[in-house]
C-alpha cells in the first residue's frame, strides 16, 4: 500500500545532475580526445608565428592541454585561473579603450586571450575518452567512467607505459610553467590597468591620426617636439615640463608608433614623419584659431636625435607656409645623414626579432614588468654614472616605458631604421644650408635666427667636471632644465626682435 501507484511522477532532478549527466554521457571521440587539441594548437601555433602574430596565449593553452589533468580537481583551479586571465585581460582592453589608449597589439591580444578562453572552457565541457590521454600523467589505476568501452580500456593499456619518475618530472614542468605564465600574464594585465591612468591624448585632425600630448599656454608661440630614433614621446616629458612654463609644448609618438595610428603601405620615412609633426601643428594652430600663413605666433618644431632631422625635413618640405619658424634641437641629428649608430644592426636582427621575440611579447613583457618595477632603479644606478641617471618621477617612467612593452614599437623602428640606412628620404646638407639650417661644426653654424641645435655636450653641471650626453640631456632633470631654459632664452629673444620690427 504504501508503493508509489504507476501513474505518479517521476522525482524532479537538480540541474547540477542533469548537467553533470550531460557531461559524462558518451560525446564525439575528437572532441574528448587530447591529441587531437593538441595537433589543432601546433598548426595554429606555426601558422601565427609565421605570420609573425602572438602566439603567448597559445602557448598558455597548449601548456594547460599537454601538461593538466582534465579532472583532477586543483588542475580545474587552475584552469579557471587561465580563464580568469583571459577575462582580466579583455577588462584591460576595455579599460584602456574607453580612454583612448588602447593601441592595435593590444587588441589582437584580446583576441587570442578570448580564443584561449573557448579553448579551455570546451575542454572543460567534455569528459575524457581516459584520464591518461594527456600521454604525459600516469595514473596506475582505473580512472575512467562507467560509460567507457573496451577501446578505451585497451588505450588505457597502451597509453599508461610511462614510469612513474617521467610523470612526476613532466607533472612538474607542467605547473612550473603554467605558474610562470600566470604571474607574467598578471602583471602584463596589472601594468595595463596602471597605464590607465594616464593622461588622455588629444588627435590630430588627419587621417591616419596623431596622439599627442600637449602642456601650458600659448604665449604667442608653440612649441612641437618628436622623439628620438626608437623612442617614446614619454621620453621629452622633462623637456616638455621645462619650457611649458613659459610657452605650450607638445609631444606627440611618430607615425605608427605608441597610439598613433599609421599609414595603410609604404615605409616610414622623414617625409612621412615631417608630415605627423604638420598635422600636430595644424590641430593645436586651428584650436587657438591661427592660420598656418599667419605672422602673429612663433612657431618651433624640433626633437632629440633623429626628430631635430625630421623638424628640419619639415623646414624644408613646409617652411614656406610658416614664416616665422625656429628649428630646434636637442642634440639632433644633421641633414645628409644616411645612417646611424645602430640602425645597421637593428635591420639585421629584425627578421630574427620577427620570428623569435615577437610572437612572444605578450608573455615576456608580464616578466620585464615586474623586473623594471623591482629592480629597475639598482640597474640604472649601477649601470650609469649618477649625473647620467634617468630621474622622471614614476608616474612619468610608466608613460615612457610602456610603449617599449609592445612589439609595434620595435617594428615600427626598425622599419625606420631600414629607410634611413638604403633608401633616405630626409633633407641633404644643401638643402638645409639653403634653409639657413647650418651644421654646429661650420662657422656660424647650429645657432642662427631660424635654427638652434643644442649639443650635450655644452650643457654641463659641476664647474663643468658633469655634462650632459646624447640621452641624459633630456633624461636627467638637471640637463634637461638647463638645456630648456637655454631654448626658451632664444625664443624670448626672437620674439622681442619680431616685436621690435
Amino acid at each position: 500500500a504504501s508503493a508509489a501507484s504507476p501513474s505518479a511522477s517521476p522525482p524532479r532532478r537538480s540541474r547540477w545532475k542533469t548537467w553533470k549527466t550531460w557531461r559524462e554521457r558518451p560525446q564525439p571521440c575528437l572532441m574528448r580526445d587530447k591529441r587531437v587539441w593538441l595537433t589543432i594548437l601546433v598548426v595554429i601555433f606555426f601558422a601565427l608565428w609565421f605570420l609573425e602574430a602572438s602566439v603567448s596565449w597559445l602557448i598558455l593553452c597548449f601548456v594547460e592541454t599537454l601538461f593538466i589533468g582534465r579532472s583532477t580537481r586543483h588542475w580545474r583551479y587552475l584552469r579557471l585561473c587561465f580563464a580568469f586571465l583571459a577575462l582580466g585581460t579583455l577588462l584591460a582592453a576595455l579599460v584602456l579603450q574607453s580612454r583612448g589608449l588602447a593601441n592595435g597589439d593590444l587588441r589582437s591580444d584580446v583576441i587570442f586571450s578570448f580564443i584561449f578562453f573557448c579553448i579551455v572552457m570546451l575542454q572543460m565541457l567534455f569528459a575524457p575518452c581516459d584520464r591518461c590521454q594527456s600521454w604525459f600523467v600516469v595514473h596506475h589505476e582505473r580512472l575512467g567512467h562507467d560509460t567507457d568501452t573496451e577501446e578505451d580500456a585497451s588505450s588505457h593499456k597502451s597509453c599508461c607505459t610511462s614510469s612513474s619518475k617521467v610523470s612526476c618530472a613532466c607533472n612538474f614542468c607542467g605547473v612550473s610553467m603554467a605558474i610562470l605564465l600566470c604571474i607574467s600574464f598578471l602583471s602584463q594585465i596589472i601594468g595595463c590597468f596602471i597605464y590607465a591612468s594616464s593622461p588622455v591624448p588629444s588627435w590630430s585632425d588627419s587621417e591616419p591620426s596623431i596622439a599627442y600630448w600637449c602642456l601650458g599656454e600659448p604665449n604667442s608661440s608653440i612649441v612641437v617636439l618628436e622623439p628620438g630614433f626608437m623612442a617614446s614621446a614619454g621620453t621629452l616629458l622633462l623637456v616638455q615640463e621645462a619650457m611649458a612654463r613659459a610657452t605650450r609644448v607638445c609631444i606627440y609618438d611618430p607615425m605608427g608608433m605608441g597610439l598613433s595610428q599609421e599609414k595603410l603601405a609604404g615605409h616610414m620615412g622623414f617625409k612621412q614623419d615631417a608630415w605627423a609633426m604638420l598635422s600636430v601643428l595644424s590641430s593645436e594652430l586651428r584650436r587657438y584659431g591661427q592660420l598656418p600663413g599667419s605672422t602673429s605666433w612663433q612657431l618651433v618644431v624640433g626633437g632629440h636625435s633623429r626628430g631635430h632631422l625630421t623638424a628640419c625635413s619639415f623646414k624644408v618640405d613646409y617652411g614656406e607656409l610658416y614664416p616665422n619658424l625656429l628649428v630646434l634641437g636637442f642634440d639632433g641629428s644633421w641633414c645628409g645623414q644616411t645612417g646611424c649608430n645602430m640602425c645597421d644592426s637593428l635591420s639585421s636582427a629584425d627578421a630574427v626579432m620577427g620570428f623569435t621575440v615577437f610572437p612572444l611579447f605578450s608573455m615576456l613583457t608580464g616578466m620585464i614588468r615586474l623586473v623594471v618595477a623591482l629592480f629597475g632603479d639598482s640597474l640604472l644606478s649601477a649601470m650609469l654614472p649618477e649625473a647620467q641617471v634617468p630621474d622622471y618621477s614614476p608616474a612619468d617612467f610608466r608613460r615612457l616605458a610602456e610603449p617599449y612593452f609592445w612589439p609595434r614599437l620595435w617594428f615600427s623602428s626598425a622599419d625606420r631604421g631600414r629607410h634611413w640606412l638604403k633608401r633616405y628620404d630626409g633633407p641633404t646638407q644643401q638643402q638645409c644650408r639653403d634653409a639657413m639650417l647650418i651644421p654646429w661644426w661650420d662657422v656660424g653654424g647650429g645657432s642662427n635666427e631660424g635654427h638652434l641645435n643644442i649639443r650635450a655636450s655644452s650643457i654641463c653641471i659641476n664647474n663643468g667636471r658633469d655634462c650632459a650626453e646624447h640621452l641624459s640631456i633630456i633624461s636627467s632633470s638637471w640637463f634637461a632644465k638647463i638645456a630648456s631654459q637655454r631654448a626658451l632664452d632664444f625664443l624670448k629673444k626672437l620674439q622681442e626682435r619680431r616685436f621690435k620690427k
